[in-house]
């Protein structure tokens, strides 16, 4: 089913080359790349942030059935995108991640997952902790 389907895609880009419609075909490959990730992973990998902003735009894709793994950059990740349900993203291994600046920025706080609150909490109270112990 699978080869099947690759031939049909290659005929409707072969199609598309001979109109000169490069960004239908940009796209479209854009889209067969996301299925090619959910039938070879049960869920999306997106290779790069910009990847993983296409699919934070379609809300009708839980938040868990992407997998960051390749990402390690989550800086403000929603400013643009901001999502009515973040249900699922706690279950992200974010282990990687090397920056999660402001990943919420522009998100109504009742919005925000707890465990990223938590997580800024702490971060305020060791910034505390380290700004009185220089006063002494």
């Amino acid at each position: 089913m699978v080869s099947t389907l690759l031939e049909i895609f290659k005929d409707m880009i072969n199609s598309l080359l001979k109109q000169n419609k490069i960004v239908l075909i940009i796209i479209f490959l854009s889209i067969l790349y996301l299925i090619k990730s959910v039938i070879t992973y049960g869920t999306y990998v997106p290779d790069d942030r910009i990847e993983l902003e296409i699919l934070l735009k379609d809300e009708s894709i839980s938040l868990e059935n992407i997998d960051i793994r390749k990402i390690d950059n989550l800086s403000r990740l929603f400013y643009l995108y901001p999502r009515k349900d973040y249900s699922g993203i706690e279950k992200w291994d974010v282990s990687h991640v090397k920056d999660m600046t402001d990943m919420f920025c522009s998100v109504d706080s009742e919005n925000i997952p707890s465990w990223y609150m938590a997580e800024k909490w702490e971060e305020y109270e060791t910034l505390i902790t380290i700004e009185s112990k220089a006063e002494d």
